[in-house]
């Protein structure tokens, strides 16, 4: 299963009203930069299935992340950015 295709993500949180930016080809400091002013939506590639996460925030090399699969976690960012892309 792929999840959620991305234009139908950003259509809804369009239509739900919501100020949303596309930007892809990031690295650890744009996703810190990015987060300190809120989370960000980002697609990853988990057990073979692609899913939504969203970032809440980045500490030093750690990524907090809210994973509807398994809620609360935090990863490494060496682990996240492997993970860390659609498809």
């Amino acid at each position: 299963r792929d999840g959620t295709p991305p234009d139908r993500l950003l259509a809804f949180l369009l239509t739900a009203g919501l100020a949303v930016r596309v930007r892809e080809g990031l690295g650890l400091d744009d996703l810190r930069a990015m987060t300190a002013a809120g989370p960000a939506l980002c697609p990853v590639q988990s057990h073979g299935e692609g899913h939504w996460v969203i970032v809440r925030g980045v500490a030093g090399q750690t990524v907090g992340v809210v994973d509807p699969s398994v809620g609360l976690i935090d990863h490494r960012w060496a682990d996240f950015a492997d993970d860390w892309h659609d498809k």
